[in-house]
């Protein structure tokens, strides 16, 4: 026969139950900000640590002025390469309409009959009208999740300025409420942070690399602007759904189009075997090297967690690794103790 107490325990770990399903379906839409908050959290670290200790004892005003530091370091390069973009486009568009005006388009068809036949193939076969829709639906979706993501990283900021300044309450509430030891939850801690830091700062060094060797490229080719559109590259590689092919790959189809198909080819070869591949190379590398993880296991963390839970995801996956990993590793820590493996199996 049950007991009152043990149906009251029972009735107590329902509710309990109950209550943590809630509070995650709560949070739920608040998943994207609160990761990226995590993340920035742990890569401003170090600016919070400088500002904290030339103003000790006020932890409300330090995590103020790192979240001003995040902010502009966030928004001044976008900024400035948003109007870069729009004079480029502008000027493109100009130089493509005078093109057309002064009939240079339709003598540069002529002078490449090739181009000239892949043109008129184009406009029998391809509704130019329909695309245009696709075009303009694809690129409202492309606004409508950048302001989703604005507004994203503006709730992060309200996270990281919490974050820093309770991060030592915080601390001991994960270690309150892990059935661990202080020492064991330091060191499930510090695996998750550190892998939360590596794929963050590999994250941004392989777009830095994708948009280097993107720009070196389009500088070696002669193509104008290849320092502007090297950090569009940089900066689309961060983005899952876009990436630096948005900028080469068009590109590359208007040097075919204009009849430099050597440089078409060497571009499009280029961005396909090195510009879009290298982060599956190196990515993996740059995250497992400072963490000590496999590359595949990193990959298959940070692909899975990506299809997953989408652009947090890459966060997220490694991290869920991180923890996995860790509590693993308390596990076999308190069941072989002090004796390697093969001692505990025989």
């Amino acid at each position: 026969m049950i007991q009152r107490q043990n149906l009251s325990s029972i009735a107590l770990i329902a509710l309990a139950v109950l209550g943590i399903v809630a509070c995650v379906a709560l949070a739920a839409p608040f998943l994207a900000p609160i990761t990226w908050a995590v993340a920035l959290t742990i890569g401003a670290k170090p600016v919070h640590r400088w500002i904290l200790q030339r103003m000790p004892g006020l932890p409300s005003v330090a995590a103020g002025l790192t979240v001003v530091v995040l902010v502009l370091g966030l928004l001044a390069p976008a900024v400035l390469i948003g109007r870069q973009v729009a004079r480029e486009a502008s000027h493109g568009y100009q130089v493509v309409q005078g093109m057309v005006d002064s009939g240079e388009f339709e003598a540069s068809m002529k002078r490449h009959a090739k181009v000239a036949e892949f043109v008129d193939w184009l406009r029998e076969n391809v509704s130019f009208e329909d695309e245009a829709k696709r075009a303009a639906q694809m690129v409202g979706g492309w606004f409508q999740g950048s302001v989703v993501a604005l507004s994203q990283l503006v709730i992060a900021q309200f996270f990281v300025f919490f974050m820093l300044r309770d991060q030592a309450k915080g601390v001991q509430a994960f270690r309150s409420l892990m059935p661990l030891s202080l020492k064991e939850a330091d060191e499930v801690l510090s695996r998750v942070t550190t892998m939360i830091r590596a794929t963050l700062y590999g994250t941004l060094l392989v777009g830095a690399i994708q948009g280097f060797l993107g720009g070196a490229m389009f500088w070696f080719l002669g193509i104008p602007a290849a320092l502007l559109w090297g950090c569009i590259m940089a900066v689309m590689s961060l983005v899952p759904s876009l990436g630096s092919f948005l900028v080469w790959a068009p590109v590359a189809a208007g040097l075919a189009l204009q009849g430099n198909w050597g440089k078409s080819i060497i571009l499009t070869a280029w961005g396909l075997l090195v510009v879009s591949t290298i982060d599956n190379v190196l990515y993996p590398i740059l995250v497992g090297k400072e963490i000590q993880i496999h590359p595949t296991t990193v990959f298959i963390a940070s692909l899975g967690g990506l299809i997953w839970l989408g652009a947090p995801g890459i966060i997220l996956g490694p991290a869920c690794f991180a923890f996995s990993s860790a509590i693993l590793q308390v596990i076999r820590m308190r069941t072989v103790g002090s004796r390697c493996v093969e001692e505990a199996v025989v």
